[in-house]
Protein backbone atom coordinates (compact mmCIF):
# COMPACT_ATOMS: atom_id res chain seq x y z
CA UNK A 1 0.00 0.00 0.00
CA UNK A 2 0.96 3.74 -0.66
CA UNK A 3 0.76 6.66 1.95
CA UNK A 4 0.81 10.63 1.59
CA UNK A 5 1.24 12.68 4.46
CA UNK A 6 -1.09 15.14 4.05
CA UNK A 7 -1.12 17.46 7.04
CA UNK A 8 0.78 16.99 10.33
CA UNK A 9 0.16 14.05 12.18
CA UNK A 10 -2.47 12.69 9.46
CA UNK A 11 -1.68 9.95 7.08
CA UNK A 12 -4.03 9.06 4.18
CA UNK A 13 -3.94 5.14 2.76
CA UNK A 14 -4.42 5.17 -1.02
CA UNK A 15 -4.11 2.55 -3.57
CA UNK A 16 -1.07 1.03 -4.74
CA UNK A 17 0.66 2.59 -7.51
CA UNK A 18 -0.03 1.89 -10.74
CA UNK A 19 -3.58 0.31 -9.79
CA UNK A 20 -5.92 1.80 -11.65
CA UNK A 21 -9.67 3.05 -10.24
CA UNK A 22 -12.49 0.43 -11.39
CA UNK A 23 -13.95 0.58 -14.13
CA UNK A 24 -17.46 2.69 -14.99
CA UNK A 25 -20.29 0.55 -15.96
CA UNK A 26 -21.71 0.13 -19.07
CA UNK A 27 -25.26 -0.09 -20.39
CA UNK A 28 -25.95 -3.73 -21.35
CA UNK A 29 -27.53 -5.59 -24.65
CA UNK A 30 -28.00 -1.92 -26.47
CA UNK A 31 -30.79 -1.43 -29.06
CA UNK A 32 -30.07 1.27 -31.52
CA UNK A 33 -31.49 1.89 -34.93
CA UNK A 34 -32.96 4.81 -37.04
CA UNK A 35 -36.27 6.03 -35.52
CA UNK A 36 -39.31 5.88 -37.56
CA UNK A 37 -39.50 8.55 -40.25
CA UNK A 38 -42.69 10.65 -38.39
CA UNK A 39 -42.74 9.19 -35.16
CA UNK A 40 -42.50 11.40 -32.05
CA UNK A 41 -40.54 11.69 -29.45
CA UNK A 42 -42.06 9.52 -26.53
CA UNK A 43 -39.20 9.59 -23.85
CA UNK A 44 -36.40 11.95 -23.02
CA UNK A 45 -34.02 8.97 -21.76
CA UNK A 46 -34.40 8.53 -17.63
CA UNK A 47 -32.01 6.60 -16.48
CA UNK A 48 -32.70 3.92 -13.31
CA UNK A 49 -30.48 1.17 -11.70
CA UNK A 50 -31.92 -1.98 -12.55
CA UNK A 51 -34.22 -0.77 -15.50
CA UNK A 52 -34.76 0.21 -19.12
CA UNK A 53 -33.43 3.15 -20.17
CA UNK A 54 -35.17 4.10 -23.78
CA UNK A 55 -34.27 7.25 -25.75
CA UNK A 56 -36.65 7.22 -28.25
CA UNK A 57 -36.76 10.04 -31.69
CA UNK A 58 -34.19 11.72 -30.12
CA UNK A 59 -31.42 13.88 -32.55
CA UNK A 60 -27.68 13.17 -32.13
CA UNK A 61 -27.77 16.62 -31.11
CA UNK A 62 -30.14 16.11 -28.38
CA UNK A 63 -28.39 12.38 -27.47
CA UNK A 64 -24.83 15.40 -27.20
CA UNK A 65 -26.22 17.90 -25.25
CA UNK A 66 -27.68 15.09 -22.68
CA UNK A 67 -24.26 13.12 -22.89
CA UNK A 68 -22.21 16.15 -21.52
CA UNK A 69 -24.66 18.46 -19.91
CA UNK A 70 -24.50 20.81 -22.55
CA UNK A 71 -26.04 24.30 -20.99
CA UNK A 72 -27.45 25.19 -24.43
CA UNK A 73 -27.89 22.95 -27.72
CA UNK A 74 -26.19 25.98 -29.84
CA UNK A 75 -23.09 25.31 -27.59
CA UNK A 76 -22.46 22.50 -29.68
CA UNK A 77 -20.71 23.90 -32.40
CA UNK A 78 -19.55 22.05 -35.88
CA UNK A 79 -20.41 18.31 -36.94
CA UNK A 80 -22.44 17.09 -40.01
CA UNK A 81 -25.53 18.48 -41.14
CA UNK A 82 -27.97 15.65 -40.21
CA UNK A 83 -27.17 16.05 -36.15
CA UNK A 84 -30.05 17.83 -35.44
CA UNK A 85 -32.46 16.15 -37.88
CA UNK A 86 -32.14 12.30 -37.64
CA UNK A 87 -33.50 10.42 -34.73
CA UNK A 88 -32.73 7.35 -33.15
CA UNK A 89 -33.98 5.21 -30.91
CA UNK A 90 -31.72 3.64 -28.17
CA UNK A 91 -33.13 1.06 -25.90
CA UNK A 92 -30.23 -0.53 -23.21
CA UNK A 93 -30.04 -2.05 -19.95
CA UNK A 94 -29.15 -0.07 -16.88
CA UNK A 95 -27.20 -2.42 -14.47
CA UNK A 96 -27.88 -2.33 -11.18
CA UNK A 97 -24.48 -1.12 -9.69
CA UNK A 98 -24.79 1.96 -11.48
CA UNK A 99 -25.68 4.85 -9.94
CA UNK A 100 -27.28 8.50 -11.27
CA UNK A 101 -23.70 10.01 -11.66
CA UNK A 102 -23.07 7.13 -14.05
CA UNK A 103 -25.38 8.56 -16.85
CA UNK A 104 -23.51 10.89 -18.25
CA UNK A 105 -20.66 8.49 -18.41
CA UNK A 106 -22.01 5.27 -20.20
CA UNK A 107 -24.01 7.85 -22.16
CA UNK A 108 -20.87 8.94 -23.22
CA UNK A 109 -18.75 5.82 -24.04
CA UNK A 110 -22.29 4.71 -25.62
CA UNK A 111 -21.95 7.43 -28.38
CA UNK A 112 -18.41 6.78 -28.85
CA UNK A 113 -18.43 3.28 -29.25
CA UNK A 114 -21.54 2.52 -31.44
CA UNK A 115 -21.38 6.21 -33.70
CA UNK A 116 -17.68 6.82 -32.94
CA UNK A 117 -18.42 10.31 -31.75
CA UNK A 118 -15.33 12.46 -31.08
CA UNK A 119 -15.51 15.62 -29.21
CA UNK A 120 -13.22 18.45 -27.49
CA UNK A 121 -14.01 20.72 -25.68
CA UNK A 122 -13.31 24.82 -26.84
CA UNK A 123 -14.53 28.45 -25.43
CA UNK A 124 -16.77 31.00 -28.41
CA UNK A 125 -18.36 33.95 -28.45
CA UNK A 126 -22.21 32.97 -27.77
CA UNK A 127 -25.21 35.05 -27.57
CA UNK A 128 -26.81 34.39 -23.70
CA UNK A 129 -29.09 37.04 -21.69
CA UNK A 130 -26.88 38.77 -19.16
CA UNK A 131 -28.34 40.70 -16.40
CA UNK A 132 -27.19 44.29 -15.78
CA UNK A 133 -27.48 47.39 -13.81
CA UNK A 134 -28.38 50.80 -14.19
CA UNK A 135 -26.02 53.94 -12.98
CA UNK A 136 -28.37 53.80 -9.76
CA UNK A 137 -30.22 50.36 -9.11
CA UNK A 138 -33.54 50.33 -7.08
CA UNK A 139 -31.98 47.81 -4.56
CA UNK A 140 -32.18 47.50 -0.95
CA UNK A 141 -29.08 46.15 1.17
CA UNK A 142 -30.08 43.18 3.01
CA UNK A 143 -29.66 43.35 7.13
CA UNK A 144 -28.58 39.59 6.76
CA UNK A 145 -30.14 36.93 7.71
CA UNK A 146 -30.82 33.75 5.41
CA UNK A 147 -30.16 33.58 1.76
CA UNK A 148 -33.06 32.46 -0.08
CA UNK A 149 -35.68 33.19 -2.66
CA UNK A 150 -39.23 32.03 -2.91
CA UNK A 151 -41.67 32.16 -5.90
CA UNK A 152 -45.44 32.21 -6.08
CA UNK A 153 -48.32 33.09 -8.31
CA UNK A 154 -50.25 31.46 -11.41
CA UNK A 155 -51.16 34.90 -13.78
CA UNK A 156 -48.81 36.96 -11.85
CA UNK A 157 -45.24 35.80 -10.70
CA UNK A 158 -43.44 36.60 -7.28
CA UNK A 159 -40.43 36.08 -6.25
CA UNK A 160 -39.35 37.11 -3.25
CA UNK A 161 -35.81 37.17 -1.98
CA UNK A 162 -33.42 37.61 1.31
CA UNK A 163 -29.87 37.89 1.65
CA UNK A 164 -28.79 36.94 -1.60
CA UNK A 165 -25.87 38.16 -4.18
CA UNK A 166 -26.43 39.03 -8.04
CA UNK A 167 -25.32 36.20 -9.42
CA UNK A 168 -27.26 33.97 -7.32
CA UNK A 169 -30.31 36.15 -8.29
CA UNK A 170 -29.37 35.64 -11.65
CA UNK A 171 -30.38 31.78 -11.30
CA UNK A 172 -32.83 32.17 -8.82
CA UNK A 173 -34.66 34.65 -11.60
CA UNK A 174 -33.89 32.38 -14.64
CA UNK A 175 -35.52 29.67 -12.90
CA UNK A 176 -38.42 31.22 -11.26
CA UNK A 177 -39.21 33.15 -14.86
CA UNK A 178 -37.89 29.65 -16.87
CA UNK A 179 -40.73 30.47 -19.40
CA UNK A 180 -39.12 33.53 -20.89
CA UNK A 181 -35.37 32.15 -21.14
CA UNK A 182 -34.28 30.29 -24.13
CA UNK A 183 -30.56 30.55 -23.28
CA UNK A 184 -28.43 31.14 -20.01
CA UNK A 185 -28.55 33.93 -17.68
CA UNK A 186 -25.43 35.05 -16.77
CA UNK A 187 -24.91 37.99 -13.78
CA UNK A 188 -23.31 41.00 -15.34
CA UNK A 189 -24.20 43.25 -13.08
CA UNK A 190 -20.78 43.92 -11.38
CA UNK A 191 -22.73 44.72 -8.39
CA UNK A 192 -20.74 43.21 -5.05
CA UNK A 193 -22.96 43.05 -1.72
CA UNK A 194 -25.97 41.51 -0.68
CA UNK A 195 -29.53 42.44 -1.40
CA UNK A 196 -33.18 41.88 0.11
CA UNK A 197 -35.48 42.51 -2.92
CA UNK A 198 -39.19 41.43 -4.15
CA UNK A 199 -40.09 41.22 -7.72
CA UNK A 200 -43.55 40.89 -10.05
CA UNK A 201 -44.12 40.17 -13.17
CA UNK A 202 -46.69 38.39 -15.53
CA UNK A 203 -46.25 34.36 -16.51
CA UNK A 204 -45.16 34.07 -19.84
CA UNK A 205 -48.40 32.53 -21.06
CA UNK A 206 -50.43 35.20 -19.93
CA UNK A 207 -48.52 38.16 -21.65
CA UNK A 208 -50.87 39.64 -23.55
CA UNK A 209 -53.56 37.82 -22.71
CA UNK A 210 -56.44 38.03 -19.94
CA UNK A 211 -55.74 36.91 -16.26
CA UNK A 212 -58.96 34.50 -14.92
CA UNK A 213 -60.77 37.73 -13.90
CA UNK A 214 -60.56 39.29 -17.89
CA UNK A 215 -58.01 41.40 -16.97
CA UNK A 216 -55.13 42.38 -19.55
CA UNK A 217 -51.45 41.36 -18.62
CA UNK A 218 -48.91 42.88 -19.80
CA UNK A 219 -45.90 42.83 -17.79
CA UNK A 220 -42.79 41.29 -19.12
CA UNK A 221 -40.22 39.60 -16.98
CA UNK A 222 -37.66 41.89 -18.58
CA UNK A 223 -39.47 44.75 -17.87
CA UNK A 224 -40.57 44.36 -14.38
CA UNK A 225 -36.70 43.63 -13.06
CA UNK A 226 -35.82 47.02 -15.32
CA UNK A 227 -38.68 49.21 -13.71
CA UNK A 228 -38.75 47.53 -10.25
CA UNK A 229 -35.44 46.89 -9.86
CA UNK A 230 -33.43 49.44 -11.96
CA UNK A 231 -31.61 46.28 -14.16
CA UNK A 232 -31.86 44.91 -17.51
CA UNK A 233 -31.90 41.95 -19.54
CA UNK A 234 -30.42 41.73 -22.71
CA UNK A 235 -28.92 39.53 -25.16
CA UNK A 236 -25.19 39.90 -25.90
CA UNK A 237 -22.25 37.71 -27.01
CA UNK A 238 -20.16 36.22 -24.06
CA UNK A 239 -16.77 33.58 -24.64
CA UNK A 240 -18.74 30.65 -23.28
CA UNK A 241 -17.46 26.58 -23.15
CA UNK A 242 -18.70 24.82 -26.24
CA UNK A 243 -18.62 21.33 -27.22
CA UNK A 244 -16.92 21.05 -30.53
CA UNK A 245 -17.76 17.67 -32.57
CA UNK A 246 -14.79 16.23 -34.51
CA UNK A 247 -16.43 12.82 -35.75
CA UNK A 248 -19.32 11.20 -35.58
CA UNK A 249 -21.28 8.40 -38.20
CA UNK A 250 -24.65 9.17 -39.43
CA UNK A 251 -25.49 5.25 -39.02
CA UNK A 252 -24.52 3.26 -35.95
CA UNK A 253 -23.06 -0.25 -35.78
CA UNK A 254 -25.07 -3.10 -35.87
CA UNK A 255 -26.61 -4.44 -32.54
CA UNK A 256 -25.21 -7.61 -31.21
CA UNK A 257 -26.53 -11.02 -32.21
CA UNK A 258 -30.12 -11.73 -29.87
CA UNK A 259 -29.70 -8.38 -28.56
CA UNK A 260 -33.62 -8.42 -28.51
CA UNK A 261 -34.30 -11.21 -26.59
CA UNK A 262 -32.15 -10.42 -24.20
CA UNK A 263 -33.68 -6.99 -23.13
CA UNK A 264 -36.96 -8.92 -23.49
CA UNK A 265 -35.12 -11.74 -20.74
CA UNK A 266 -33.26 -8.74 -18.40
CA UNK A 267 -35.86 -6.06 -18.40
CA UNK A 268 -39.42 -5.55 -16.63
CA UNK A 269 -41.81 -6.60 -19.60
CA UNK A 270 -44.59 -7.91 -17.34
CA UNK A 271 -46.47 -6.84 -14.04
CA UNK A 272 -45.94 -9.67 -11.32
CA UNK A 273 -49.75 -9.39 -10.48
CA UNK A 274 -52.85 -7.83 -12.07
CA UNK A 275 -56.56 -7.51 -11.82
CA UNK A 276 -58.59 -6.97 -15.11
CA UNK A 277 -62.00 -6.24 -14.58
CA UNK A 278 -65.24 -4.26 -15.67
CA UNK A 279 -65.42 -1.08 -14.30
CA UNK A 280 -67.98 -0.05 -11.84
CA UNK A 281 -70.21 2.63 -12.87
CA UNK A 282 -70.19 4.38 -9.22
CA UNK A 283 -66.65 4.47 -9.05
CA UNK A 284 -64.15 7.33 -10.28
CA UNK A 285 -62.37 7.62 -13.20
CA UNK A 286 -57.95 7.44 -12.49
CA UNK A 287 -54.70 7.05 -14.55
CA UNK A 288 -52.22 6.76 -11.76
CA UNK A 289 -48.95 5.31 -12.40
CA UNK A 290 -46.28 5.42 -9.68
CA UNK A 291 -43.09 3.65 -8.44
CA UNK A 292 -43.90 0.15 -9.40
CA UNK A 293 -47.63 0.33 -9.35
CA UNK A 294 -50.56 1.25 -12.26
CA UNK A 295 -53.88 2.42 -10.75
CA UNK A 296 -55.94 2.68 -13.63
CA UNK A 297 -59.81 3.33 -13.35
CA UNK A 298 -62.76 3.17 -16.29
CA UNK A 299 -60.62 3.70 -19.45
CA UNK A 300 -61.84 1.68 -22.73
CA UNK A 301 -59.67 -1.04 -23.68
CA UNK A 302 -59.06 2.14 -27.13
CA UNK A 303 -57.65 4.77 -24.39
CA UNK A 304 -55.86 1.96 -23.07
CA UNK A 305 -54.38 0.88 -26.11
CA UNK A 306 -53.30 4.83 -26.92
CA UNK A 307 -51.94 4.80 -23.60
CA UNK A 308 -49.73 1.53 -24.00
CA UNK A 309 -48.71 2.12 -27.58
CA UNK A 310 -48.35 6.39 -27.39
CA UNK A 311 -51.42 6.08 -30.48
CA UNK A 312 -53.30 9.63 -30.93
CA UNK A 313 -56.85 9.65 -32.14
CA UNK A 314 -57.01 8.63 -35.72
CA UNK A 315 -53.86 6.81 -35.40
CA UNK A 316 -55.70 3.32 -33.64
CA UNK A 317 -58.47 2.09 -35.61
CA UNK A 318 -60.57 -1.07 -36.22
CA UNK A 319 -61.79 -2.85 -33.20
CA UNK A 320 -65.63 -4.23 -32.19
CA UNK A 321 -67.88 -1.52 -30.71
CA UNK A 322 -67.35 -2.62 -27.49
CA UNK A 323 -63.72 -1.20 -27.60
CA UNK A 324 -64.87 2.09 -27.54
CA UNK A 325 -67.59 1.82 -25.05
CA UNK A 326 -67.01 -0.88 -22.45
CA UNK A 327 -64.96 1.27 -19.14
CA UNK A 328 -62.53 -1.37 -17.58
CA UNK A 329 -60.04 -1.11 -14.53
CA UNK A 330 -56.64 -1.76 -14.51
CA UNK A 331 -55.02 -2.91 -11.32
CA UNK A 332 -51.20 -3.82 -11.50
CA UNK A 333 -47.52 -4.68 -9.17
CA UNK A 334 -44.26 -4.69 -11.17
CA UNK A 335 -41.79 -6.63 -9.01
CA UNK A 336 -39.87 -3.30 -8.19
CA UNK A 337 -40.06 0.37 -9.24
CA UNK A 338 -39.76 1.07 -13.11
CA UNK A 339 -40.11 4.36 -14.95
CA UNK A 340 -42.98 4.83 -17.75
CA UNK A 341 -41.35 3.52 -20.28
CA UNK A 342 -41.24 0.30 -18.73
CA UNK A 343 -44.71 0.41 -17.52
CA UNK A 344 -45.85 0.75 -21.14
CA UNK A 345 -44.16 -2.39 -22.08
CA UNK A 346 -45.78 -4.25 -19.33
CA UNK A 347 -49.20 -2.79 -20.17
CA UNK A 348 -49.11 -3.72 -23.82
CA UNK A 349 -47.81 -7.09 -22.86
CA UNK A 350 -50.83 -7.05 -20.34
CA UNK A 351 -53.15 -6.35 -22.83
CA UNK A 352 -52.30 -8.42 -25.53
CA UNK A 353 -52.24 -11.07 -23.03
CA UNK A 354 -55.67 -10.48 -21.30
CA UNK A 355 -57.73 -9.15 -24.35
CA UNK A 356 -55.88 -11.19 -27.07
CA UNK A 357 -55.15 -8.15 -29.28
CA UNK A 358 -53.10 -8.43 -32.65
CA UNK A 359 -52.64 -5.41 -34.79
CA UNK A 360 -50.35 -4.46 -37.62
CA UNK A 361 -49.53 -0.89 -38.70
CA UNK A 362 -50.81 0.24 -42.28
CA UNK A 363 -51.29 3.97 -44.07
CA UNK A 364 -54.74 4.90 -43.99
CA UNK A 365 -56.42 8.18 -44.89
CA UNK A 366 -57.01 9.96 -41.57
CA UNK A 367 -57.80 13.93 -40.58
CA UNK A 368 -54.17 15.45 -40.88
CA UNK A 369 -52.47 18.72 -41.68
CA UNK A 370 -51.52 19.86 -45.41
CA UNK A 371 -48.73 22.25 -45.26
CA UNK A 372 -48.70 23.74 -48.73
CA UNK A 373 -48.03 27.16 -50.12
CA UNK A 374 -50.36 30.13 -50.03
CA UNK A 375 -50.24 32.19 -53.46
CA UNK A 376 -47.55 29.94 -54.34
CA UNK A 377 -45.01 31.74 -52.36
CA UNK A 378 -43.28 31.56 -49.77
CA UNK A 379 -41.07 34.20 -47.50
CA UNK A 380 -38.25 31.43 -47.35
CA UNK A 381 -34.54 31.89 -47.67
CA UNK A 382 -32.59 29.42 -49.49
CA UNK A 383 -30.19 28.03 -47.24
CA UNK A 384 -26.28 27.38 -47.30
CA UNK A 385 -26.55 23.26 -47.54
CA UNK A 386 -23.36 22.84 -46.33
CA UNK A 387 -24.73 24.27 -43.02
CA UNK A 388 -25.98 22.21 -39.98
CA UNK A 389 -29.84 21.16 -40.47
CA UNK A 390 -32.08 21.78 -36.77
CA UNK A 391 -34.88 24.27 -35.95
CA UNK A 392 -35.12 25.60 -32.63
CA UNK A 393 -38.02 26.71 -30.57
CA UNK A 394 -37.02 30.15 -28.78
CA UNK A 395 -38.63 33.11 -26.88
CA UNK A 396 -39.06 36.55 -28.45
CA UNK A 397 -41.01 39.83 -27.41
CA UNK A 398 -43.81 37.84 -25.48
CA UNK A 399 -44.36 34.95 -28.51
CA UNK A 400 -42.70 31.32 -29.17
CA UNK A 401 -40.80 31.55 -32.45
CA UNK A 402 -39.42 29.11 -34.39
CA UNK A 403 -36.32 29.74 -35.96
CA UNK A 404 -34.51 26.67 -38.56
CA UNK A 405 -31.74 26.55 -40.70
CA UNK A 406 -31.01 24.33 -43.55
CA UNK A 407 -34.55 22.80 -43.27
CA UNK A 408 -36.47 20.81 -45.64
CA UNK A 409 -40.52 21.57 -45.78
CA UNK A 410 -40.59 17.69 -44.83
CA UNK A 411 -38.34 18.15 -42.00
CA UNK A 412 -40.83 21.21 -41.04
CA UNK A 413 -43.45 19.18 -40.76
CA UNK A 414 -42.22 16.67 -39.09
CA UNK A 415 -40.68 19.12 -36.40
CA UNK A 416 -43.72 21.67 -36.33
CA UNK A 417 -45.98 19.03 -34.62
CA UNK A 418 -43.32 17.90 -32.17
CA UNK A 419 -42.24 21.55 -31.16
CA UNK A 420 -45.48 23.26 -31.12
CA UNK A 421 -46.83 20.77 -28.34
CA UNK A 422 -49.26 23.61 -27.09
CA UNK A 423 -51.65 23.06 -29.82
CA UNK A 424 -53.41 20.17 -30.84
CA UNK A 425 -51.56 19.47 -33.68
CA UNK A 426 -52.96 16.66 -35.95
CA UNK A 427 -49.90 14.94 -37.63
CA UNK A 428 -48.87 16.62 -40.82
CA UNK A 429 -47.60 16.09 -44.75
CA UNK A 430 -45.65 18.27 -46.63
CA UNK A 431 -47.62 18.82 -49.68
CA UNK A 432 -45.49 22.65 -51.00
CA UNK A 433 -43.52 20.53 -53.18
CA UNK A 434 -40.49 22.89 -52.50
CA UNK A 435 -36.99 21.12 -52.47
CA UNK A 436 -33.84 21.73 -50.41
CA UNK A 437 -33.29 23.27 -47.50
CA UNK A 438 -34.35 26.94 -46.57
CA UNK A 439 -33.06 29.54 -43.16
CA UNK A 440 -36.53 30.72 -41.75
CA UNK A 441 -38.40 31.97 -38.63
CA UNK A 442 -41.99 32.25 -37.51
CA UNK A 443 -43.34 33.88 -34.35
CA UNK A 444 -46.96 33.01 -33.05
CA UNK A 445 -48.98 33.44 -29.44
CA UNK A 446 -48.92 30.50 -27.28
CA UNK A 447 -52.20 28.94 -27.24
CA UNK A 448 -52.89 29.70 -23.31
CA UNK A 449 -52.99 33.15 -24.06
CA UNK A 450 -55.92 32.55 -26.63
CA UNK A 451 -57.66 30.49 -24.11
CA UNK A 452 -57.18 31.92 -20.88
CA UNK A 453 -59.08 29.72 -18.28
CA UNK A 454 -56.93 26.75 -19.66
CA UNK A 455 -59.96 24.45 -21.02
CA UNK A 456 -59.26 22.01 -24.13
CA UNK A 457 -60.53 22.24 -27.41
CA UNK A 458 -60.32 20.39 -31.26
CA UNK A 459 -57.43 21.05 -33.40
CA UNK A 460 -59.49 23.46 -35.83
CA UNK A 461 -60.54 25.63 -33.28
CA UNK A 462 -56.80 26.80 -32.68
CA UNK A 463 -57.07 27.66 -36.08
CA UNK A 464 -59.31 30.79 -35.39
CA UNK A 465 -58.28 34.13 -35.69
CA UNK A 466 -57.30 36.04 -32.17
CA UNK A 467 -57.90 39.31 -30.72
CA UNK A 468 -55.38 41.98 -32.11
CA UNK A 469 -51.77 41.49 -31.29
CA UNK A 470 -52.22 37.66 -30.93
CA UNK A 471 -50.96 35.06 -33.62
CA UNK A 472 -52.04 31.09 -33.74
CA UNK A 473 -49.76 29.30 -35.15
CA UNK A 474 -51.66 28.90 -38.40
CA UNK A 475 -51.89 32.32 -38.75
CA UNK A 476 -48.65 32.97 -38.09
CA UNK A 477 -47.39 30.67 -40.63
CA UNK A 478 -49.84 32.17 -43.51
CA UNK A 479 -48.29 35.95 -42.49
CA UNK A 480 -44.76 35.51 -41.59
CA UNK A 481 -43.97 32.53 -44.36
CA UNK A 482 -46.43 32.36 -46.94
CA UNK A 483 -47.43 28.67 -45.84
CA UNK A 484 -50.71 27.19 -45.02
CA UNK A 485 -52.18 24.40 -42.87
CA UNK A 486 -55.14 22.69 -44.14
CA UNK A 487 -57.25 19.85 -42.62
CA UNK A 488 -57.52 16.91 -45.12
CA UNK A 489 -57.79 12.96 -44.96
CA UNK A 490 -54.25 12.22 -45.97
CA UNK A 491 -52.68 8.81 -46.19
CA UNK A 492 -50.62 8.51 -42.76
CA UNK A 493 -49.69 5.52 -40.07
CA UNK A 494 -52.68 3.93 -38.58
CA UNK A 495 -52.11 1.23 -35.63
CA UNK A 496 -55.11 -1.18 -36.91
CA UNK A 497 -56.57 -3.53 -34.32
CA UNK A 498 -56.72 -7.30 -36.14
CA UNK A 499 -58.38 -9.04 -33.21
CA UNK A 500 -59.53 -8.63 -29.88
CA UNK A 501 -61.63 -10.46 -26.93
CA UNK A 502 -63.25 -9.32 -23.68
CA UNK A 503 -60.52 -9.97 -20.68
CA UNK A 504 -61.27 -13.51 -18.79
CA UNK A 505 -61.31 -13.70 -15.22
CA UNK A 506 -58.69 -12.98 -13.03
Amino acid sequence: MHFVKTLPGLWLCCAAFGQQAPPAPVFRNVDIHTAVAGGRTQAIGRFRPGARYQASGLTMLELVVRAYAVADPDWVVGGPTWLGIDKFDIVAEVPSEARSADMRPMLQALLADRFHLAVHNDKRPMPVYALTAAKHPLLKESAGGESRCESSGRDVTTIVCTNIDMEQFAHEFYDSASGYFDRPLFDKTGLGGKYDLTLHWTAFTRVNGQAANRQPVTLTAFNAVEEQLGLKVETRPEPVPVLAIDRVNRIPTPNAPGVTDALRASSLTEFEVAEVRVHKPETPFKFATYDNEADILGLSLRNLIAEAYGAHNEELAGGPKWVDTAPFDVIAKAPRKAPWENMQIMLQNLIEQRFKLTYHMENRPITAYALTLEKHTANLKPADPNSRSDCRKALRDGGMTFTCRNTSMAQFAEKARELTGDYPLLQIADLTRLTGGFDFAVTWTPSARTNPDGRGGDAGAVEAATPTGQLTFFEALKKQLGLSLQQQKLPMPVMVIDHVEPPAEN
